[in-house]
């Protein structure tokens, strides 16, 4: 029998909500179990969909998704946990053996998987998703993956460091900047957004990064390294394309990024 439970984070969007439901039935991993979190609003478009996809289910406040977290891996019955927020559809039906495999085989503690995109109105974004990629294959933290909820953990490891009591969009890039804890990258563990990633929803990343990180203690001078080494990426980018008129709109790309960055970090904690 599998020893793995997959907590399913919903959120209200019906439409990808149904796509996800499909894909996690599809699931060549025997035997786990699914635990459906649900905000108490949901509509009844979606409700109906929880309810007819999911035997277990938990009503989570909107603001405590990881309080809630914590109180059912301390009941979960299985050794290995997995977290994948509702938005982000498993790309094929091996997703979850890919991502928990390390996991069994007790080569990691923490997994992460990969994070594919349809960035295709934005070549700077995509470049900077690209590099991102590389930084977590390297152990590193990059903003954009540990707030999208796709990683898999073993169970001893989430009750020993349990998460913040943070909403949907940020307990998971709190827990990892708190916790120093050393993670595998799993490529061939994929996941798409189900909605396109725009460049308000880019910048809202950053802002919550510098939220959480206080701007790294100078808020302004981390604010210029994003901006500078930015436009830095983005000239090498644009002209190994050639296309120089991309630098355009990295001026105003890289402004707003550092902008929501600084914004963030010198806001009061909510």
């Amino acid at each position: 029998m599998s020893q793995i439970t997959v907590f399913i984070l919903v959120r209200d969007e019906p439409y990808g909500f149904s796509e996800l439901t499909g894909m996690i039935r599809r699931q060549d991993e025997e035997g786990f179990e699914t635990i459906a979190f649900v905000p108490p609003d949901l509509s009844k478009a979606t409700a109906h969909m929880v309810e007819r996809n999911f035997k277990n289910t938990r009503v989570v406040a909107r603001d405590d998704m990881g309080g809630a977290l914590n109180e059912a891996v301390k009941s979960a019955a299985r050794e290995l946990i997995v977290i994948l927020d509702s938005a982000f559809l498993p790309s094929n039906q091996v997703w979850l053996n890919r991502l928990t495999a390390p996991l069994k085989a007790g080569d990691a503690e923490v997994v992460t998987g990969r994070l594919a995109h349809d960035l295709y109105t934005n070549w700077l974004i995509q470049n900077d998703f690209a590099c991102d990629q590389n930084l977590v294959n390297r152990g590193g933290l990059p903003p954009f993956y540990f707030q999208f909820a796709n990683f898999a953990a073993k169970k001893s490891v989430l009750a020993a460091n349990p998460f913040p009591s943070s909403g949907i969009d940020d307990f998971a890039l709190r827990w990892a900047l708190d916790n120093s804890i050393p993670h595998r990258f799993v490529a061939d563990a994929v996941v798409t957004h189900l909605e396109h990633i725009s460049l308000d929803g880019f910048v809202e990343a950053y802002r919550r990064y510098g939220r959480h990180t206080r701007g790294l203690g100078k808020p302004l001078r981390e604010s210029l390294k994003l901006f500078w080494r930015g436009i830095g990426r983005d000239a090498a980018f644009a002209l190994s394309k050639r296309k120089p008129q991309w630098l355009f709109f990295s001026l105003y790309f890289r402004a707003r990024q550092a902008m929501g960055f600084y914004k963030g970090s010198v806001a009061p904690q909510p």
